[in-house]
């Protein structure tokens, strides 16, 4: 809540202010510590800017790298691992799939520091899809990210929120994601924001 503070000529209300000076000086004190406190949130939230990826490889190669690196430390089935040459490989295959699919990276920013990244591209159903799929433009969300330090500032939903709207101005008309199923924050977050659980792919070791 803004509060408005209105000017008033002093000597007309000197009268006025002698009754309620008492009170007032214990509540305004509290409403401007409560204010100063909301507008410092807004003010921090503010300063983050989306801005659409450029050229800076090596934030997209952080990026994945330490989402890989998450996914390994919460598998419990220990399938996952990260070779040195992981990060510079995988960027390279996403931005080169971004470019040829019609997709977007956007960067999560603050001071020129990058905080969080998604990353999207355009599906389109191949003859085989359309035997057994209503006709579909498909964004695709292949990562999202938010550095663990940087999260609870609602990053990941503008990030969400700035992807979905270029999908909807390629005229998609779906968006999937998928996620690992131990990231359980993760999934939650995705049906906080519209998306339900559609495909289940399961795994059995058997050696």
């Amino acid at each position: 809540m803004r509060l408005k503070f209105v000017a008033f000529h002093y000597t007309n209300l000197r009268p006025y202010l002698a009754v309620v000076s008492s009170h007032w000086s214990q509540i305004l004190p509290r409403a401007n510590i409560a204010y100063c406190g909301t507008l410092c949130e807004i003010m921090k939230f503010s300063m983050i800017e989306i801005k659409e990826y450029k050229d800076d490889k090596k934030v997209v190669i952080g990026f994945l790298e330490e989402l890989q690196d998450h996914v390994i430390e919460i598998d419990p089935l220990r399938r996952f691992v990260r070779f040195p040459e992981y990060g510079e490989k995988y960027a390279n295959e996403l931005i080169e799939k971004v470019s040829k699919q019609n997709g977007k990276i956007f960067l999560a920013m603050k001071k020129n520091i990058p905080l969080g990244m998604i990353i999207g591209y355009i599906d389109e159903l191949t003859e085989r899809d359309l035997l057994e799929c209503v006709p579909s433009k498909i964004g695709t969300i292949e990562q999202l990210h938010v550095s663990p330090l940087s999260r609870g500032q609602n990053i990941g939903s503008r990030l969400i929120k700035e992807i979905e709207e270029y999908f909807k101005s390629q005229s998609c008309d779906v968006v999937y994601v998928g996620t690992l199923e131990p990231n359980k924050g993760t999934r939650e977050f995705y049906k906080k924001s519209g998306y339900k659980d559609r495909v289940i792919e399961m795994m059995k070791k058997i050696s």
